[in-house]
């Protein structure tokens, strides 16, 4: 006997959207820690990795760039860059 195609797509679509919200879920940011150290802060110096490590959209970041001070956010050309530990000073003092 031959399946309900539309029985087979709903299946299908259902595992589609369990891997997904399973990845989403993975991919949270997570607070790096060292055994002996404490936090680490992994070495972030592009605008992506600040935005994979926040979690940020590209326009909650770009509006938090723009309130960064100078020591922050390194702006050469059209590229950003980041102090990382400045970075994560301020964030935990007023980037949130």
């Amino acid at each position: 006997m031959i399946d309900n195609p539309f029985a087979v797509l709903e299946r299908r679509l259902n595992r589609l959207e369990s891997l997904l919200l399973e990845i989403k879920d993975n991919c949270r940011p997570t607070q790096f820690q060292t055994p002996n150290n404490g936090p680490l802060k992994p070495s972030l110096s592009n605008s992506e990795q600040i935005m994979a490590a926040t979690g940020w959209a590209r326009s909650t970041f770009y509006q938090k760039v723009s309130k960064m001070p100078a020591g922050v956010v390194i702006r050469r050309g059209k590229r950003l860059l980041f102090n990382t530990e400045k970075f994560y000073e301020w964030l935990q003092n007023s980037g949130k």
